[in-house]
């Protein structure tokens, strides 16, 4: 009886290596238990999980099969940790600089960084942290970088603006404050802060929305009231300078699902709110009465 023997070859293919078993006795494979069980271990010292799992089906001993088939996914889970904590590296001392920003009340830093840094970033890989691969917001709870938000308070980084507060499902809900740039803040350095109630993603509830320029200050205005769906709706209180002066004042007007109420009408001023002083602010048009809200910055 002539020995048996088996020739093994690396041969590397255009997508991936293999392994060529031939037996030279009868010309074709032929794995045995003990070959398919080195295989797999050898495939799992690569880190090659697929042809790991390929050569498990080879092995005959069930026994032998369950120990190895949980073997590979001890090493899948080892790895995806690995890329992970990879991934993370990559963004969490940024998120951790932009949360202490937040909190912090930096504007000017949030804005230098969404003008020069933030549409540079590279876009999270949520499906890889448990959430969706849809989704190419930034999550940050507990000091740390996540996939999604299900409950509790974080920061929810999106391309125009940061959230910190309460989260319900990867949404702004309950209290919580939004910092938020426009397309034309870098000609103008102007940001805006929402603080205030939130649902379903939205300022809902009672706000003060600020609307800032580095710049000229004089520009500022800052509203206080309810809000709906992001629009104001209801009594809204907010200071601001007179065109031609630097004096400040504070206005009240009233609007509807963010429709300011006209109290009258001078010339080509559509007057909407007025002052105890006796000044008041108006729209050019009554076109332009309609709309008015806050910027939420997704």
């Amino acid at each position: 009886m002539k020995d048996q023997f088996v020739i093994v070859c690396p041969i590397t293919t255009w997508d991936s290596p293999w392994w060529w078993y031939s037996n030279s006795e009868v010309g074709d494979y032929d794995i045995s238990n003990e070959i398919a069980c080195e295989l797999v271990d050898l495939y799992l010292q690569m880190q090659d999980t697929g042809n790991a799992e390929r050569w498990l089906e080879e092995i005959q001993d069930s026994t032998q099969r369950e120990e190895w088939a949980a073997k590979i996914q001890e090493k899948e889970n080892e790895i995806l940790e690995q890329q992970r904590a990879e991934h993370k590296a990559k963004f969490v001392p940024k998120l951790t600089e932009t949360y202490n920003m937040m909190e912090a009340g930096d504007y000017s830093g949030l804005l230098t960084f969404f003008l020069t840094e933030r549409e540079g970033m590279e876009t999270p890989d949520n499906a890889l942290l448990g959430g969706s691969e849809d989704d190419w917001d930034f999550y940050f709870q507990n000091g740390d970088m996540v996939g999604n938000i299900e409950s509790g308070t974080g920061m929810i980084l999106s391309r125009w603006g940061v959230y910190v507060g309460e989260i319900s499902n990867n949404q702004r809900s309950g209290s919580g404050k939004q910092f938020g740039i426009w397309s034309n803040s870098a000609e103008n350095n102007g940001y805006t802060v929402t603080t205030g109630q939130w649902q379903n993603n939205k300022a809902n509830g009672q706000c003060t929305y600020e609307k800032r320029y580095l710049e000229n200050p004089m520009k500022d205005i800052v509203y206080t009231g309810n809000v709906t769906d992001n629009l104001f709706n209801g009594d809204i209180t907010f200071t601001g300078h007179y065109s031609d002066t630097s004096r400040e004042d504070t206005f009240v007007g009233h609007a509807e699902n963010g429709t300011w109420n006209l109290i009258r009408q001078e010339g080509d001023e559509w007057i909407f709110a007025e002052s105890s002083s006796g000044g008041y602010w108006y729209k050019n048009s009554q076109e332009d009465l309609a709309g008015d809200g806050v910027w939420a910055a997704y």
